[in-house]
């Protein structure tokens, strides 16, 4: 139920919304519950975004699976218009994920580090056949092509990207984005 509250309040107002009276008040139990529960606020916001990641590496694994015949670019470029669509559809949770921010001496949780490496896993998996036996360069490759769809999504999420000259179709720009990116990984392939 908290969790379910977070996100409805952090879809509609931000994390500038979220509190812990209000997600307690909203339920009906008292702020210690919610901190029994959490720990505190940043507890809350963490498994608040393992879960909008999980979501996405759901999503991610059905659409590697319904395109399991396809190549390799395809695959890819199937993922980097889900992955737009998640958060154009999910922006202000989305948001949160990056925006959330723990101070010097919080560790993130490991069930957040579980949902981000799963997610991962996903665009490693579809790019396997590139890079072979070779892991680490398939590992760093997905971190790497997540990334900069990730800036794409963002300038579209904040409708910057007239602001860089960019054309506004940002599917067109993450198709031109993996397109390039595979034909580079395709070259180093061994």
């Amino acid at each position: 139920m908290a969790l379910q509250e977070s996100r409805r309040i952090v879809a509609k107002e931000g994390l500038e919304g979220l509190t812990a009276r209000r997600v307690a008040g909203a339920m009906g139990y008292s702020v210690g519950t919610l901190y029994n529960l959490f720990g505190n606020l940043d507890g809350l916001i963490m498994a608040l975004n393992a879960r909008t990641v999980a979501e996405l590496q759901l999503a991610l694994a059905q659409t590697r699976a319904e395109a399991a015949d396809a190549d390799v670019a395809e695959v890819v470029e199937r993922m980097a218009q889900l992955y737009q669509l998640h958060v154009r559809d999910n922006a202000g949770v989305w948001r949160a994920v990056f925006d959330h921010h723990l101070g010097k001496q919080r560790e993130v949780s490991a069930e957040y580090r579980h949902s981000i490496a799963a997610a991962l896993a996903e665009l490693e998996q579809a790019l396997a056949p590139l890079y072979g036996a070779d892991h680490a360069a398939c590992a760093t490759a997905a971190r790497t092509l997540w990334s900069a769809l990730h800036g794409i999504c963002s300038l579209a999420l904040e409708d910057r990207l007239t602001v860089v000259g960019a054309p506004e179709d940002p599917q067109e720009m993450a198709r031109l984005l993996v397109r390039n990116f595979l034909r580079g990984a395709r070259r180093q392939a061994p």
